[in-house]
C-alpha cells in the first residue's frame, strides 16, 4: 500500500507532534510513504526557508520516505527512488521559471464574496455536505444561474487531470466551500494543496491534517472517481486495513 503525506504531516513530525516510530510501524506493515516536488515548492514558500530547514526537511523526506518519489506520466502517477536533494538542485536550476509561476498565481485574486453573494451560496451550509452533495449543490446553482454545471467549469479550466484538481479547488474556494484564510501566500498554499491531490492520485491514501484540504479532496476524487482515501493522520493509523 502507498501513502501520500500531505506536508503539513512532515511538519508535525519535526515539531515531535507526530511520533517517527509509528510511520515506521506502518512501514514494517507494507505500508510506501511518498513524496513529490510539491513537497520541496512548499519549502521554498516557507517563511524560515533557511539552510538550517532545508537540510532538516530533507532528511525528514528521507527518512519518513525511504526516498519514494512519485512523478508525473501524463496523467499517470510514476515512482523511483530519488533523494529530495536532486529535486531542491533542479529548483535552485531553473529560480526564474519557478518565480513567474509563483507570481500568476498569488496575483489571482477574484471578488469572491461577491460571487458568492450573487450565486446565493450559503458557506455554512455547503460546508456539512457530503462530497458528491458538493457536486449536486454547486451544479443546480451553477446551471440556474450562469447556464452550465460545476463539471464543466472544471473541465474547461484545465487540460491535464492536475490542472482539473487545480481547477477544482480554485472553484470549490471561491464558491465559498471550506474556503481558505486569506493572506498573501493563500492563492500559493491552495495551488500546493491540489498539486498534493493530483501526486496521491497514484496512491492508496492521502492523509492530511488539514481539514481544507482534506475536504476539497474528497470532491476532486469524487468528481474524476479516483479510488485515494482522504484521512487525518489521526484516522490514518486506527484504520483497520493497514
Amino acid at each position: 500500500m502507498r501513502a501520500y503525506l500531505d506536508n503539513n504531516i512532515f511538519v508535525s513530525i519535526e515539531d515531535k507532534q507526530i511520533d517517527l516510530d509509528i510511520l515506521k510501524k506502518l512501514s514494517e506493515k507494507n505500508v510506501d510513504f511518498v513524496y513529490s516536488y510539491a513537497h520541496i515548492s512548499e519549502l521554498f514558500e516557507a517563511m524560515d526557508n533557511t539552510e538550517v530547514l532545508i537540510k532538516k526537511r530533507i532528511n525528514t523526506i528521507s527518512v519518513v520516505t525511504d526516498n519514494f518519489y512519485s512523478l508525473p506520466v501524463g496523467d499517470s502517477i510514476e515512482f523511483k527512488k530519488e533523494n529530495p536533494q536532486n529535486v531542491i538542485e533542479i529548483f535552485n536550476r531553473y529560480p526564474m521559471v519557478f518565480a513567474s509561476l509563483r507570481n500568476s498565481i498569488k496575483n489571482f485574486n477574484p471578488d469572491r464574496e461577491r460571487l458568492i453573494q450573487l450565486l446565493g451560496i450559503d458557506k455554512k451550509q455547503i460546508n456539512n455536505y457530503t462530497a458528491i452533495e458538493v457536486v449536486r449543490h454547486l451544479n443546480t446553482i451553477l446551471e440556474k444561474e450562469i447556464l452550465f454545471d460545476f463539471i464543466q467549469m472544471v473541465y474547461s479550466a484545465g487540460t491535464t487531470l492536475h490542472g482539473k484538481i487545480c481547477a477544482v479547488f480554485n472553484f470549490l474556494d471561491f464558491l465559498g466551500y471550506w474556503t481558505d484564510k486569506r493572506s498573501n501566500k493563500s492563492n500559493i498554499a491552495r495551488a500546493n494543496d491540489a498539486s498534493h491531490v493530483f501526486f496521491a492520485t497514484g496512491c492508496d491514501y492521502f492523509v492530511s491534517d488539514d481539514r481544507r484540504a482534506r475536504n476539497k479532496a474528497k470532491v476532486a476524487y469524487e468528481l474524476f472517481k479516483i479510488n485515494t482515501q482522504v484521512y487525518s493522520f489521526e484516522e490514518f493509523k486506527k484504520n483497520k486495513n493497514l
